[in-house]
């Protein structure tokens, strides 16, 4: 990958009890709103932290303002520019900002995302406490192109240990991506993540969850930025064997295999729920949902292992239906992102 790389301002030196930590800027063709998600990199309170603010060859003038912040920059963190000579991609595009990522951890935001101040500080805080958590994110503070705050309908509680079975049958969703933070296992031990996947906070999580904790904090520590022809108006939705994060996932529990970081059995296992839980997404998130596809997806559900689940599903679909009649199926919507 060709690439373009420039380091400025040195590490803080009074902060050596405390790990270095990477926060990870990525951004294509974001001029519009890049100033303000490099000046939340740049303000972040916690130290000592490397920022890694990274254009994936964008066509405007999005890394011109990049270096020029950078540039001006003169505060205690280190600030690593990249641009990356042509679009890699999103997956691609991952995997070159945390091969280039030093820390402990790596704390994800996006070009046209707020950080506020505090986040690194909060998210260090909570993981000090909780040494075991692999991968975590927060809550978001919803605003519109005009960074205007709207009304956030999908808010999370705190949870200490989130559920891998949960996370599945959510779709490997954890939280917005734009929210999320890693440690150093969630890519260190495995294969680069594959060009044709667009979601490395589908990713990332699982390969957490292989080695320690998922955690959701309830706090505010980003406003997302709530765009109508933002990333997910592009995805189409494949049924495995041909789902690219079906596949991507499947191949990092062989990786593991293979090293000998879990059993050969383990891996099969989850290969297995992973086709299963794939062929579930495919189905019931579809625009619209039908009746067709509900029962499609809901067959791909065990009664053993996911009976809570089904209820809720069925209690959902039974709602919608009594409210909206047959047209509620086309908004059940319990699977959406």
């Amino acid at each position: 990958m060709n690439s373009t790389n420039s380091s400025i301002s040195p590490v803080s030196k009074g902060e050596t009890q405390r790990p270095l930590l990477s926060f990870v800027l990525v951004a294509y063709n974001q001029e519009r709103f890049i100033r303000e998600a490099v000046d939340a990199a740049l303000s972040q309170t916690y130290s000592p932290l490397e920022i890694i603010l990274s254009d994936d060859g964008s066509k405007d003038a999005t890394f011109t303002i990049i270096q020029e912040m950078a540039q001006a920059y003169s505060g205690p963190h280190r600030v690593i520019c990249n641009r990356n000579e042509k679009n890699l991609g999103i997956g691609n595009h991952i995997n070159k900002v945390l091969s280039l990522a030093t820390g402990e951890w790596a704390v994800v935001a996006a070009g046209d995302d707020i950080s506020f101040p505090e986040r690194t500080e909060v998210l260090f805080q909570y993981i000090a406490r909780n040494p075991d958590v692999r991968a975590i994110g927060s809550n978001s503070a919803l605003i519109d192109e005009m960074g205007r705050e709207v009304v956030n309908g999908r808010r999370h509680q705190q949870v200490d240990a989130f559920p891998m079975r949960e996370f599945m049958q959510r779709g490997w969703y954890l939280t917005g991506g734009c929210a999320m933070a890693y440690h150093r296992q969630c890519w260190e031990p495995y294969p680069p993540i594959n060009a044709n996947v667009i979601g490395e906070d589908l990713v990332l999580p699982f390969r957490g969850a292989m080695f320690g904790r998922m955690a959701l904090l309830k706090d505010d520590l980003v406003c997302y930025r709530s765009m109508p022809t933002g990333l997910a108006s592009h995805f189409k939705r494949r049924l495995p064997p041909d789902d690219p994060t079906v596949n991507q996932l499947v191949s990092d529990v062989k990786a593991l295999a293979d090293r000998g970081m879990i059993s050969q059995g383990k891996a099969a296992h989850l290969e297995k729920e992973l086709i299963r839980y794939g062929k579930y997404r495919y189905y019931f998130i579809q625009e619209p949902v039908t009746l067709s596809s509900w029962f499609n997806a809901m067959r791909h559900l065990s009664l053993r292992k996911d009976t809570g689940f089904l209820l809720k599903q069925a209690y959902r679909a039974v709602r919608h239906l009594g409210r909206r009649g047959l047209r509620g199926l086309r908004v059940i919507g319990v699977g959406k992102r």
